[in-house]
């Protein structure tokens, strides 16, 4: 099964041999502007005819790689979200991360509660670095409006299977978009959360005591028997 995954990542770079440079200057300087931003590395910047998705990979040569409908169809701002996303998973070395956890699931693969695990850290990831990429550029919305539309474009589970590659079209994206267009309410459903159970630990502080007390007090003794009669 580790062999598998190293076929995969190999037919992936095949399939992908077309891969260009982004010559486009507004397009490149917007990526320097989100990696001054961010304070990050240098990525490098390609664009592929038959990536269906963006997606972000290498750890030592960070790379993200756009299809080149995303250069052709979408507006400077819907490119700029893209790729604050894409480097935002480079920035948490998701790339190397997956791999490491994907060889770990096909070695052990008689535990099943590995892939759910896999499957738990991919959703979280893309959940953080939607925030990220809403942090970068403070634009949520739009960022939630291309989600959508890429996710039409392909079926997104179909580049969790290559090790060593992280696509922003993956994951719950019903979940993602509700979180990126309600922060405020999630935020506020969090603090109500916390609050209801400081009350909670409040009240059992308070009560706890009396209850003590109560348990600690001797029952009264028994009523002496009356004397018996005598004859």
């Amino acid at each position: 099964m580790a062999a598998r995954l190293g076929v995969q990542a190999l037919r992936f770079r095949r399939r992908l041999t077309d891969r260009t440079e982004v010559k486009s200057p507004g397009l490149l300087e917007r990526l320097s502007w989100l990696v001054r931003k961010a304070r990050g590395r240098s990525v490098r910047l390609t664009s592929s005819s038959r990536a269906r998705a963006p997606f972000a990979c290498g750890w030592i040569r960070p790379e993200i790689c756009l299809p080149n409908r995303v250069l052709t169809e979408l507006e400077d701002e819907t490119q700029e979200v893209i790729l604050a996303h894409e480097l935002a998973h480079i920035e948490r070395r998701d790339p190397l991360w997956q791999l490491v956890h994907q060889f770990v699931a096909a070695v052990l693969f008689f535990q099943p509660l590995n892939r759910i695990a896999c499957r738990e850290i991919r959703e979280q990831a893309e959940l953080s670095c939607d925030r990220r990429a809403a942090d970068l550029t403070g634009r949520p919305v739009v960022l939630a409006r291309v989600l959508t539309e890429i996710a039409t474009w392909f079926r997104p589970h179909s580049l969790q299977a290559v090790p060593g590659v992280v696509s922003g079209a993956g994951g719950n994206l019903s979940r993602r978009v509700s979180r990126l267009l309600e922060p405020e309410n999630y935020a506020r459903k969090v603090w109500h959360g916390r609050a209801l159970g400081g009350l909670l630990l409040v009240a059992v502080a308070t009560l706890a005591p009396a209850f003590s007390a109560q348990a600690e007090v001797p029952s009264p003794p028994p009523a002496p028997a009356p004397p018996a009669p005598v004859v």
